[in-house]
């Protein structure tokens, strides 16, 4: 009987587009399918961006939205684009794009928006602009975080966690593979799909190789190291 659900669902499932999402989740609720209505999850999650801006996303139940925006498998690039998501809930994108919004009594779904996630000279600009009202005050929070870098990693909050369940390798610096002695300030990560390395940032540090790392609390942690003077080569 098990395998028999599992194949009917995949079939659902293959069939599942931005008009029949709704009856989908009808069906999965009726006969009591958790695989089908997770499976409708994860493809709302993967195409999220897209199906925010359907009416199909705005008949949604809140909770549901809510359960949706509070995931760490959220696909969007940028946290801002989950603001807006959360704002074309409750608006069109026309009343969005003209500022037509109420802020001072934010909508439930902002809540689910990782604001701390956002960069800072994005949503200072609407800290600015509004008067004092539970949304500045996330806002508040959020900004506190942006300014005290060095102390992030004893203020993280589920605002703060990353929407992300991708796992890779990092390198951190270290010396060009050619015969001379320049060293790099890039952070690069290992793509595992394209098997290739890709710039993530450069080290808020002074260019070294061999430097010690260490993880704690998801941050990494640079020791130490060699800056490579006068043509010396650390083993």
């Amino acid at each position: 009987i098990p395998e028999v659900i599992d194949f009917c669902c995949d079939f659902l499932i293959s069939w599942i587009d931005d008009d029949n999402i709704i009856e989908l989740y009808r069906l999965a609720e009726h006969y009591s399918l958790i695989q089908l209505s997770n499976k409708i999850d994860f493809y709302i999650l993967q195409n999220f961006l897209t199906i925010s801006k359907t009416e199909t996303y705005r008949r949604l139940p809140l909770t549901k939205v809510q359960s949706l925006l509070s995931s760490d498998k959220l696909h969007a690039s940028s946290e801002n684009e989950v603001y807006e998501a959360a704002l074309l809930y409750h608006y069109t994108q026309e009343e969005i794009d003209k500022d037509q919004v109420s802020l001072h009594d934010p909508p439930k779904l902002l809540e689910m928006v990782r604001f701390a996630l956002i960069e800072q000279q994005t949503f200072q600009k609407l800290y600015n602009r509004l008067s004092p009202c539970p949304l500045q005050e996330v806002l508040a929070d959020a900004l506190a975080y942006h300014q005290n870098e060095i102390l992030q990693p004893i203020l993280q909050t589920p605002q703060t966690q990353l929407r992300s369940e991708f796992r890779c390798v990092v390198g951190f610096g270290g010396m060009y593979s050619s015969q001379g002695e320049d060293l790099s300030d890039e952070v690069k990560f290992l793509n595992p799909l394209t098997r290739e390395w890709r710039t993530l940032t450069q080290a808020q540090m002074p260019k070294m190789s061999n430097q010690g790392v260490a993880i704690l609390n998801n941050f990494a942690y640079l020791v130490g190291g060699d800056n490579n003077t006068a043509g010396y080569r650390a083993e």
